[in-house]
C-alpha cells in the first residue's frame, strides 16, 4: 500500500483545522482517500523509482495463445503506469537500448523488429511531490477527506452527542463528487486492449 498523499499536518495547514492531539483517525481518513483516488484512476500516482516488469511477447508459441496483460503488441509495449520518467530495459538477461518511451507508458522499438522474447522494464513513474498534477491530486483528497472528517466531527452531534460515527459502528462516509471524478480522469491509465 503506497502512502496517503496528505499528512494530517499538511490537512490542517489547507483547512485552517487545528491539529487534533490524535491525529491517527485523519490519517486514517486520508489514507482511505487516497486509496479511493488510487482505485478511480487505476494508478499509484506518486512517485515510484525502479518498478521491474517483465513483458511478455503478443503470442506464446509455447502455448499457442496469447500472454496476458502486460504484453507487447508488435513492436509496441503498454506500461500500466503513467507518467514514465525514466525505463531501461534487458531482452534475455543482456542491455537492450533500441527502443523509445513516452510519458504515457508507451514503449515501442526502434529497430523496425517486433517483440519475440520476454523484456524484463525497469521503470519510475508518478508525478513529483512538487508538482502541479499532485497538487490537483492532493486538493482532491483534502477535500473528499474533509467531508468525512467534519461530517463526523460536527454533524454527528445530531444523531448520537458528542459520539464519532466510528463509536456506534457506522463508517466516515468517504466519497468524491462528480466534478472531481472528472477532474481524476485524467490522471487514469491509458485503455489497452
Amino acid at each position: 500500500m503506497a502512502d496517503p498523499f496528505v499528512s494530517a499536518s499538511e490537512f490542517c495547514e489547507h483547512t485552517g483545522m487545528a491539529v487534533p492531539t490524535d491525529p491517527s483517525r485523519l490519517q486514517a481518513l486520508l489514507r482511505a482517500t487516497s486509496e479511493i483516488i488510487r482505485g478511480v484512476t487505476g494508478q499509484v500516482l506518486s512517485t515510484v523509482t525502479g518498478e521491474v516488469l517483465v513483458v511478455q511477447p503478443e503470442y506464446s508459441l509455447t502455448f499457442g495463445r496469447l500472454n496476458p496483460w502486460p504484453r507487447a503488441m508488435g513492436d509496441v509495449i503498454y506500461l500500466p503506469e503513467r507518467p514514465v520518467t525514466a525505463c531501461t530495459m534487458t531482452v534475455a538477461a543482456v542491455s537492450f537500448t533500441a527502443f523509445s518511451f513516452n510519458a504515457d507508458g508507451v514503449v515501442w522499438r526502434t529497430d523496425g523488429l517486433w517483440w519475440d522474447k520476454a523484456a524484463t522494464i525497469t521503470y519510475d513513474h508518478g508525478y513529483a511531490e512538487t508538482s502541479s498534477e499532485m497538487a490537483e491530486i492532493k486538493s482532491i483528497c483534502i477535500d473528499a477527506a474533509t467531508r468525512a472528517y467534519t461530517l463526523n466531527e460536527r454533524g454527528t452531534g445530531e444523531a448520537f452527542g458528542m459520539e464519532l460515527m466510528e463509536s456506534r459502528g457506522f463508517a466516515p462516509a468517504i466519497f468524491l463528487l462528480p466534478n472531481e471524478l472528472m477532474r481524476l480522469e485524467s490522471f487514469s491509465g491509458i485503455g489497452v486492449g
